[in-house]
């Protein structure tokens, strides 16, 4: 998975051939150390000084799906072997996501629909045309892979599907084939691809009950910033316990569990109250 478990940053200023001058920072990144971090880091902002200085754009960023994700590790789950198989991490505006090397997540999304006060009851709304031609295009995808086991779910915004008796690779043309088939967001596609693991957002969007996105980006610049981004969680935990993330629907397959998916499955179905009759959020 590209999420790294170390961050530093450098910083520089450089100024371009017309004279213009730019306060720099860098963050560097490593899966093995601190140290490590730090020299990409430097590497990554002596790059950068010499795009400027060649009198280059002074943009830096990637495209959607390109860079690395910015997110704090919160929790791991290791496999048999001692190896990371999925890491919760914090991703830009709060919520706790879930990212699993094998274990199939996709998310299908319907056209914006209008929500009281931002939250759906799944048991109360009445199912729209539009939203039962998308499941029954999800099920349709799913019966076309033989033999396989899922789970199916509801979201605020759509649907959720949880593969749960094999394991699948992001890049996959067979993985590929079969989000497509389901008609996932193509962009959701690109990430699990570049990113190398699946993502499922374990909670509810924090302007879906009442808060504003956490406003300071990881990794935090300052004791005083982690101590407000802590202040924030807290009432954010408190607002989303009354609201689920997803709401499971109906299996499909022989309903076997692949070993390596039973602790993934269980971590998201007890995070996102799945099973709790809750608002969705």
């Amino acid at each position: 998975m590209l999420i790294p478990r170390y961050w530093a940053k450098a910083e520089q200023s450089a100024t371009a051939p017309g004279g213009r001058h730019f306060q720099l920072r860098s963050w560097g990144v490593s899966p093995t150390s601190r140290a490590e971090a730090q020299t990409d880091a430097l590497e990554r902002l002596a790059a950068w000084v010499r795009r400027i200085e060649g009198g280059q754009s002074p943009e830096h960023r990637y495209a959607y799906g390109r860079s690395v994700l910015r997110e704090e590790l919160l929790q791991e789950i290791l496999g048999p072997a001692a190896e990371s198989i999925a890491i919760v991490t914090r991703n830009r505006y709060g919520c706790r996501v879930l990212n699993a090397t094998r274990v199939l997540f996709l998310d299908v999304d319907l056209p914006a629909q209008k929500k009281s006060g931002g939250l759906l009851s799944f048991f109360r709304a009445k199912p729209t045309p539009q939203a039962e031609q998308t499941l029954d295009r999800i099920r349709q995808a799913l019966a076309s892979v033989p033999g396989a086991s899922f789970r199916l779910y509801r979201t605020a915004a759509g649907y959720r599907v949880l593969g749960t008796d094999r394991l699948y690779g992001p890049a996959e043309p067979a993985t590929v084939a079969l989000m497509k088939a389901a008609d996932t967001d193509p962009a959701f596609i690109t990430l699990c691809r570049v990113q190398d693991c699946f993502r499922a957002r374990l909670e509810p969007k924090p302007w879906r009950i009442g808060l504003s996105a956490l406003a300071a980006p990881f990794p935090y610049r300052s004791l005083e910033e982690e101590a407000s981004v802590n202040a924030w969680v807290v009432r954010f935990e408190a607002a989303a316990a009354a609201a689920a993330t997803c709401q499971f629907l109906e299996s499909h397959g022989p309903n076997r569990v692949h070993a390596e998916v039973t602790p993934v499955l269980a971590l998201h179905d007890h995070a996102t109250r799945c099973a709790s009759g809750l608002p969705l959020a």
